[in-house]
């Protein structure tokens, strides 16, 4: 069974930044908490920011009073209603009743009588099966019950408890619709940017069609990335160089780590130029003890005599090429990840014929490959590209765009058509 035919649900989305990632992550839904009464309206804002992104909201609940779930439904139009309690077939129905178009969530435990269970499926869109009716307690679930059930209701379960990277490459091929996490994302109220980028990566695989916006050269990265949640971009991205790979090019590692700091609620990739292999891993586990939840991945380097071995255990890992290195990468690991970034000349990039001839000569290889392209990108270069490459890729855009008239908006409209 392929992970990447598997849903995606992130529960208890509480702030429109991480909101915003897990849906360009590729999450199909959102679980935001409406647990009790006293909750109806205070995330109207979230919930309609969330909607508008085409986020697929389900609004998770322990209320069970009709009206009070007919108000919620009227009030946030959501894609979809989770009941986190013993399920109520009767209540159910009569929801359905009212609300032909909303989808329902029911919550199942190891403990329910299998012919509840499948009463409740047959009402339902899909199936919440859960450790317990607490939520979030990161509680794995025995698996046993997922045996005892016909193929018609496996198809509309969502595993939830305890369900991590290690359980997903462990259980890669059970037979249910999906997963829904929580407590694995969150820790100590800290966010975790990384483990949705991980757990996407397991689930859903390479991602197209995204931009991200370089802060490298930004001397004031605590308002640029107040505007994250208002434009459409995917991350932020950094660039460390110590100017051994190129001398030209260094960067002040002070100011690395003050923006670091800054940046812990924003999603931000961090790229490493250095020749030095211990450096490299060195860099990576201090950068990651500064701000270890926003950094979704880590981009490195390539050259001609770089051992990629060494860092085959790093998570959310790209291997950043450049044009003239493009050849020795893929004669020595052309299978090495999914996850490529290339970097073209900085001013023609038709100078790159070895990039895109082999690409164009293995297109079905580079379709299942998640590929970025990186250095000096401006609205016509990436326009240039899309007639070019013929695949869908994803974008890096730093002060060439950033400090011109157009905005990011602009620019990801055009990249977008």
């Amino acid at each position: 069974m392929d992970l990447s035919k598997k849903y995606l649900k992130v529960c208890k989305i509480d702030d429109a930044n991480f909101g915003k990632f897990a849906i360009l992550c590729g999450a199909d839904y959102l679980g935001v908490h409406v647990l009790e009464e006293k909750d109806i309206g205070s995330k109207k804002d979230l919930i309609d920011y969330l909607v508008a992104l085409n986020g697929g909201v389900v609004i998770v609940t322990k209320i069970t009073n009709f009206d009070l779930l007919n108000k919620i439904i009227n009030l946030h139009h959501p894609y979809g209603i989770q009941i986190h309690c013993r399920p109520d077939p009767d209540l159910i129905k009569k929801l359905k009743d009212a609300n032909p178009t909303i989808k329902i969530f029911s919550v199942v435990t190891g403990d329910l009588e299998v012919n509840l269970i499948e009463r409740v499926s047959d009402l339902s869109e899909y199936l919440i099966y859960d450790s317990s009716y607490v939520g979030g307690t990161g509680k794995k679930n025995p698996l046993a019950l997922i045996d005892k059930l016909k193929k018609e209701i496996k198809d509309k379960i969502f595993i939830a408890g305890g369900v991590n990277s290690s359980f997903l490459k462990k259980h890669k091929n059970l037979d249910v619709a999906g997963f829904d996490i929580q407590s694995y994302f969150r820790e100590n109220d800290e966010l975790h940017y990384d483990k949705v980028e991980e757990i996407s990566r397991l689930i859903k695989g390479p991602k197209r069609g995204l931009l991200s916006v370089s802060v490298t050269d930004c001397s004031d990265v605590e308002n640029i990335t107040k505007e994250y949640a208002d434009n459409p971009h995917y991350n932020y991205h950094l660039d460390y160089s110590d100017g051994s790979l190129y001398g030209g090019f260094v960067t002040e590692k002070n100011e690395m780590v003050e923006k670091l700091s800054i940046m812990k609620n924003v999603p931000l990739d961090i790229h490493i130029f250095s020749r030095d292999e211990d450096q490299i891993n060195n860099l990576i586990n201090e950068f990651k003890t500064i701000n270890s939840y926003s950094i979704s991945s880590f981009f490195i380097q390539y050259f001609p005599q770089l051992n990629l071995n060494r860092f085959d255990q790093i998570n959310n890992l790209t291997i950043s090429v450049y044009y003239k290195d493009f050849e020795d990468y893929f004669n020595k690991w052309t299978n090495f990840t999914d996850y490529l970034s290339v970097i073209l000349p900085s001013e023609d990039i038709e100078k790159a014929p070895i990039v895109f001839d082999y690409m164009g000569k293995n297109k079905p290889f580079f379709l299942n490959k998640e590929i970025w392209f990186d250095r000096k990108l401006n609205e016509d270069k990436i326009l240039q590209l899309k007639k070019i490459v013929g695949i869908h890729f994803n974008v890096i855009v730093g002060k060439e765009i950033t400090r011109s008239q157009k905005t990011i908006k602009e620019i990801h409209e055009q990249f977008s058509l």
